[in-house]
């Protein structure tokens, strides 16, 4: 009896032992399992582990700490736990991965972008041949606490994230990521698979301060920064398939001052206030091309205070053949419902143009409606940081009554229709004027201002006697022509006009007449519309 429970004290203790050594087994070899399994599926994702530490295993749970990815600059995961099943084990899998105090580095510059050791993610597969499924050995991911820093040329973001990656049916992740840029929510949703090449995700926000977006848009261009102040509304989409991505995003202004700083040259900025409406952007990127891209107006206002002017209904599109330089396809059309430089309304502005860089701008045609008719340039070049203009104006069927309403409304009025051409030259804020003319079909003018009609008679020399003048005046207090003509010479008192007059008073004795008046000053006039007076008393203020 004393030998059979000697025996069986034995038999007990070596089920306890090989029951310890199981258990230990079982936990160093799950501990083992797990820590291979992560650091293989990074690994086949693309990121390199150079560090990790395990705290904590036991038979459903497993917590790894202090992992650090890449070796110049690594991103940091404080905590990764890892839970799982003996079903879900046995076929090398985990259920759920917790990851809380993520850091992951994002750098944008140059129309480029490096998210550092998580760069290989981007080329999971190859780039040519059938993408490899995406294939990670879990069905659910949680991240917490985490944060998401973007590196761009001129500040850093700091972006708190948390969210979750949950595997379908079809083997692809579903999305769920929550994010906070400038204390506004950024909430982010889409699919990532099923193959390592397959990418669609969506995000939207609500009064987003402009900066940050200007300072991303700025990343992708090569030739210029762009700075911001107001806020937008915002939402994006992100598209990959094989070797192309393709993003979209849609902006709302709300009364956003947009900087435009090029790199090179004199680096003058031009600036736009008060931008309103609706803009539209499309990018598409391969590996092997440059970024090209849209970008679509609708509705679209904007002041220019350096300009003394503003711009209400752009609509239209512009396509980019290459998003970094800013370089554009030939003939792209925008339309303007109305412009105001000054106290000058022009509408139905058609603008054609094409741009080959920041610094290079060609106007093949603009053309608006202004009193009744037309005004056009065509053929000119435009550089947007040193805002030069160099160009022949056309007008085309102008109403006679509105621009002398519009223009001398104390002095005269008439009717008719005038057409002709102004060289111009603007270096804002210098403006001058060239050699021109304009001319009038049939018609009628009326002078009200006799005194200056006089004076205008006395330049010419052909005043005559003082009762020949008298005759000439009262013929052109209301005068019928069939010649009104303008021919502008600009000297060193400015813009000259020396009109010829030919026709016959409109009452009494129908004085026929043909005549020429000199009218000095007219460059005055327009400078005046144009509101250059204001921004030349501006300029030396500052001086």
């Amino acid at each position: 009896m004393t030998r059979r429970l000697h025996r069986l004290r034995r038999a007990g203790y070596v089920i306890i032992a090989l029951f310890v050594v199981v258990i230990v087994g079982y936990c160093f070899g799950l501990r083992w399992f797990i820590h291979r399994q992560i650091i293989a599926a990074l690994h086949s994702a693309g990121i390199r582990v150079v560090q990790v530490s395990v705290r904590r295993v036991t038979p459903w749970t497993l917590e790894l700490t202090d992992l650090q990815t890449g070796e110049a600059a690594p991103d940091r995961i404080a905590t990764i736990a890892v839970g799982y099943s003996p079903s879900t084990l046995w076929n090398r899998r985990v259920s759920e991965v917790r990851l809380s105090g993520v850091d992951v580095s994002l750098a944008l510059g140059d129309g480029r972008f490096d998210i550092g050791p998580l760069s290989g993610i981007k080329s999971s597969g190859t780039s040519k041949g059938p993408a490899a499924p995406l294939d990670l050995p879990f069905n659910r991911i949680v991240l917490q606490s985490s944060s998401i820093t973007v590196h761009l040329p001129a500040e850093t973001l700091h972006v708190p994230a948390q969210g979750s990656l949950t595997r379908r049916g079809d083997g692809a992740f579903q999305v769920d990521l929550n994010l906070t840029v400038s204390l506004r929510p950024l909430h982010v949703t889409g699919t990532v698979g099923p193959t390592s090449r397959d990418i669609d995700l969506a995000a939207t926000t609500e009064r987003l301060d402009a900066a940050p977006v200007a300072e991303v848009a700025s990343a992708f261009l090569s030739a210029a920064r762009l700075t911001a102040h107001g806020s937008v509304t915002a939402t994006a989409r992100v598209h990959r398939s094989g070797g192309k991505s393709e993003a979209a995003l849609t902006i709302e202004p709300s009364a956003v001052s947009l900087t435009f700083v090029p790199h090179t040259r004199s680096q003058q900025p031009t600036t736009v206030e008060d931008i309103t409406g609706i803009l539209q952007t499309e990018v598409s990127l391969a590996s092997d091309t440059p970024a090209r891209g849209a970008v679509t107006f609708r509705d679209l206002a904007l002041t220019a205070r350096s300009w003394n002017g503003s711009a209400q209904a752009i609509a239209g599109a512009v396509t980019f053949d290459d998003v970094a330089k800013l370089k554009t396809q030939p003939a792209q059309t925008i339309h303007v419902g109305k412009l105001t430089i000054g106290k000058m309304q022009f509408t139905d502005g058609l603008l054609v143009f094409d741009v080959a860089g920041a610094h290079s701008m060609g106007i093949h045609k603009t053309q608006w409606s202004w009193l009744g008719g037309t005004v056009s340039a065509a053929d000119f070049h435009l550089d947007p940081s040193q805002p030069k203009v160099n160009a022949t104006v056309q007008l085309a069927v102008v109403d006679l009554h509105e621009l002398l309403a519009f223009f001398a409304a104390d002095k005269a009025s008439g009717e008719g229709k005038l057409s002709g051409r102004i060289p111009l030259v603007v270096d804002w804020p210098a403006i001058s004027f060239g050699r021109g003319n304009l001319q009038a079909s049939r018609g009628r003018v009326q002078i009200k201002d006799l005194k200056a009609m006089s004076a205008a008679l006395d330049q010419t020399g052909q005043s005559g006697t003082s009762d020949v003048k008298k005759r000439v005046i009262e013929a052109l207090s209301d005068f019928e022509y069939d010649v009104l003509r303008a021919d502008l010479l600009s000297d060193s008192s400015g813009l000259t006009a020396g009109v010829h007059l030919s026709g016959r008073g409109h009452g009494g004795a129908r004085t026929p007449l043909d005549t020429e008046l000199k009218i000095h000053g007219i460059d005055d006039v327009l400078k005046l519309y144009l509101g250059y007076q204001r921004q030349k008393s501006a300029a030396g203020q500052k001086n």
